[in-house]
């Protein structure tokens, strides 16, 4: 990633910037990826959403999907994170939305959307880390893994373009993709790791 960010405009991170199966303990993760986004961000702007792996266990007893703290803390270092808008350059805005999992954080980020489609300009991109469901974005080459709530908040709202992750496999399945369109809004999926995949578009 930091050697191809100089050839693109931005890099955007749908999520999962931890890795709970990893051996490394995840106070660890949180620095090596905080000082390599920093990297990055010298060279081109950096976008972030959270994920659900970035909601380990060490988040905190009791404070559940609210606890990613130490995205909070990217903000200190000029990396945006949940909850923001940010202008991308070229009149694009991009709306942020954090990890859910209950009503309550559900209708917070439906809440942020609204907002944010007030102040959204030629081009309004969202970062959501699950997919809409039932679309090749969430086949986990088994089953959907999406979010069906925001197929609906798409048709609704009309977003440009929407980043997902979650489904990592989903591009390397016979049924998955790595994009989709879904009314006038195209989806895409970044992939996983080494296998992940640039995103090139026209304004």
């Amino acid at each position: 990633m930091l050697a191809e960010a100089p050839h693109y405009d931005a890099v955007i991170v749908a999520g999962d910037l931890l890795d709970l199966g990893s051996s490394v303990q995840q106070d660890i993760q949180m620095v090596v990826v905080e000082r390599y986004l920093q990297k990055i961000q010298k060279l081109r702007p950096v976008l972030t959403a959270s994920g659900n792996h970035d909601f380990g266990s060490q988040a905190g007893e009791g404070l559940g999907s609210a606890a990613a703290f130490w995205m909070e803390a990217l903000e200190d270092v000029g990396v945006p994170s949940d909850g923001h808008c940010v202008s991308l350059g070229d009149g694009a805005k991009v709306s942020l939305c954090r990890w859910w999992q209950d009503e309550r954080e559900r209708d917070q980020v439906y809440a942020q959307l609204l907002r944010d489609r007030e102040q959204a300009g030629e081009k309004w991109f969202w970062v959501h880390h699950v997919p809409p469901d039932g679309t090749p974005l969430s086949w986990t080459g088994k089953k959907h893994m999406g979010e069906a709530i925001l197929n609906d908040w798409i048709l609704e709202l009309q977003p440009d373009l929407v980043f997902c992750g979650h489904i990592h496999r989903a591009p390397f399945t016979s049924e998955g993709s790595w994009q989709i369109q879904l009314g006038k809004t195209r989806g895409v999926q970044h992939g996983s790791g080494n296998e992940s995949r640039a995103c090139p578009f026209d304004n």
